[in-house]
């Protein structure tokens, strides 16, 4: 569950840091994502493409203020609702293998359906999962969001990699002083 909206909101970090295009432009990711929340393929637009960014920033900036200690959750929620409203379908329980989840069922996959349906997946990290295990990596450079998985919370960085950058840093800030 929190992985598919990391996915979706770490597309920020492959523009940042990889140099790459915005997969939220590139029709062969978005299918290839969607296929796996929704389970089909959606027809994307350059509208879609931008209310997706739109929606992006918002969560990225709501993300940014949870791990600050600053998020309010109201104005979240009445933004999440906003998209929530618009879109076509009704909530259903499922049942997969004796657990039970609930998705959005609708006829038309249109672009309010998408939109709704990463603010469900944003809802999902914030409400249903430990959203203090939410991260943001520590390295400047980096800024990609993750989940801490460590058994105390106290993973810092996304993943060895940033941890050992940083670690050089601090020792070469440190010796550049002597």
């Amino acid at each position: 569950m929190e992985t598919l909206i990391l996915e979706f909101l770490n597309t920020d970090w492959i523009i940042r840091c990889q140099g790459k295009e915005d997969p939220l432009y590139n029709e062969a990711w978005l299918n290839r994502y969607f296929k796996k929340v929704i389970g089909s393929d959606i027809e994307s637009s350059e509208t879609l493409s931008i209310q997706m960014t739109n929606l992006r920033t918002i969560f990225i900036n709501s993300i940014e203020a949870l791990v600050n200690e600053e998020l309010n959750l109201d104005v979240l929620i009445k933004e999440l609702n906003k998209y929530f409203a618009v879109a076509p379908g009704v909530r259903i329980i499922t049942s997969n293998e004796g657990k039970y989840d609930i998705g959005f069922k609708t006829d038309q996959v249109t672009d309010d359906f998408i939109l709704a349906e990463l603010c469900f997946l944003m809802h999902q990290l914030l409400f249903e999962s430990e959203k203090e295990r939410i991260r943001i990596c520590e390295n400047p450079d980096c800024k990609y969001i993750f989940f801490d998985n460590s058994r105390n919370k106290s993973k810092r960085h996304c993943y060895e990699g940033c941890a050992n950058i940083m670690k050089v840093r601090r020792f070469r800030e440190k010796n550049a002083t002597k």
